[in-house]
């Protein structure tokens, strides 16, 4: 009888276990670098391949995690793409829901990406649930209270370095496009989607509303530039200009996207 030495009945065996795993090949190479890279990013031709649905179900996974977001905002191309994929989806009339959960994506994306998630989370902290105290109807109420509260809520590095500042006034403003239309959604089918979070949108949305509004042309000031600088001024202890305009809208008015979020939160001033 033929004998196998153990060498031999080695080979032999990996040999089969080889050929049977031959197929596998990508599972292997996906876990392998799932091992190397616990927070992978997906390619650009991944991201192309998903239908609108897919990737918003992914990105609602993906973009909960802070450590994705840092990796994200690191993949200037990636970013790029997921950008565009949300607000495309919710810039697409088609599908009212499918609008909703993007618009919420597109504004979560621009706190977390900015930092400015962090300066929600210290108002938070700061008024508790006391929303009432973020309604206005006048520039001057508006400032008064930023004088009062920017200096409380800002992080540190926004002190000392005015483009981080300016970055995070950037990522409230860019928020708001999201929130926005997600509040335009809801004055039209005031259904809201089961993935969002309403009491977490509705403290985002307040806040950044009100630093959109404050910076618009008109708003506070004549041009966004002199708001950015009156702001800057607040935080750095200084006496900011007197308001040289009036056209701050009260955006707590019946039919407003902040309103409209409002009311479907339940929340009435």
């Amino acid at each position: 009888m033929k004998r196998f030495s153990l060498g031999a009945m080695g080979a032999f065996l990996c040999l089969l276990l080889l050929t049977a795993l031959g197929g596998c090949a990508e599972f292997f190479e996906f876990n392998l670098l799932k091992s190397l890279d616990p927070v992978p990013l997906p390619s650009l031709e991944e991201l192309a391949a998903m239908p609108e649905g897919q990737a918003l179900d992914y990105l609602e996974e993906e973009l909960g995690s802070p450590a994705f977001v840092e990796k994200l905002v690191e993949d200037s191309a990636v970013y790029g793409a997921v950008e565009g994929i949300l607000y495309g989806a919710m810039s697409n009339p088609a599908d009212a829901e499918s609008r909703k959960r993007a618009a919420v994506l597109y504004a979560d994306l621009q706190l977390e990406a900015s930092g400015a998630v962090e300066v929600v989370n210290n108002l938070t902290q700061l008024l508790g649930q006391d929303l009432e105290s973020l309604s206005f109807s006048t520039s001057e109420e508006v400032l008064a209270f930023l004088e009062d509260l920017i200096p409380q809520i800002m992080p540190g590095e926004a002190l000392e370095s005015r483009e981080v500042f300016d970055g995070l006034l950037t990522g409230f403003q860019e928020a708001w496009q999201g929130y926005a239309v997600f509040g335009e959604m809801l004055g039209e089918d005031p259904a809201v989607p089961e993935a969002v979070n309403l009491g977490d949108v509705t403290q985002k949305a307040l806040f950044s509303c009100l630093v959109a509004e404050a910076l618009a042309d008109g708003g506070l000031y004549g041009t966004e530039a002199e708001a950015r600088d009156a702001l800057w001024a607040i935080l750095q202890g200084g006496q900011p200009a007197d308001p040289t305009a009036s056209g701050f809208e009260d955006p707590f008015q019946d039919g407003t996207p902040l309103q409209n979020i409002l009311d479907a939160a339940g929340i009435s001033f």
